[in-house]
């Protein structure tokens, strides 16, 4: 490996490792640099992204040459990044009324019928999957882009300035070697 192609080398491992930095406080910021992520629909605590952590943990990336490239094996990683529209499989519906109901056990009521506030919480979520149950198959949801990795002003800032730390070590070597 010639030293132009170690230091290319370390210029992508470098920018792979900083912008893997980077693109894990998306979820902690519930932001694409800058632009927020749209609200749950039922305004429950924390973030869709983030309720088990196993969407940010599934990012990986691989260098191959010059490039790098990130992955998740999650199948809904594609869709929260990019947003989109999803069809209701008969899977989803199943999954839907089974969410419906498991939560509408824990609904507590009071002594005339009203949802008692330690319950609302639940009750709203039981409402929301009632709502996609009742969905007919088939049919789209909409799902709002809520992006956490991809190009923006901020990765190209990063890389050149990666790229240009290596190239002044390149010129001081270099003047150094002719002097």
């Amino acid at each position: 490996m010639s030293a132009l192609e170690k230091i290319f080398a370390a210029i992508v491992k470098e920018s792979a490792i900083n912008l893997s930095d980077l693109f894990d406080k998306s979820f902690e910021t519930k932001s694409f640099y800058g632009k927020q992520w749209k609200n749950r629909i039922n305004n429950r605590r924390g973030s869709l992204l983030v309720d088990s952590g196993a969407l940010r943990r599934s990012l990986k990336y691989t260098i191959t040459g010059n490039t790098i490239v990130w992955t998740s094996n999650l199948p809904y990683a594609q869709i929260h990044n990019e947003g989109g529209k999803i069809k209701i499989t008969p899977k989803m519906h199943r999954f839907f009324w089974a969410k419906y109901m498991s939560l509408s056990k824990k609904v507590k009521k009071g002594k005339k019928g009203q949802v008692l506030k330690a319950s609302k919480t639940n009750y709203e979520e039981a409402q929301l999957y009632k709502a996609l149950a009742l969905k007919k198959i088939g049919t789209f949801i909409t799902i709002p882009q809520r992006q956490f990795i991809g190009e923006s002003p901020e990765v190209k800032i990063r890389v050149d300035k990666i790229a240009n730390k290596y190239i002044n070590k390149l010129i001081e070597t270099f003047f150094k070697i002719k002097s």
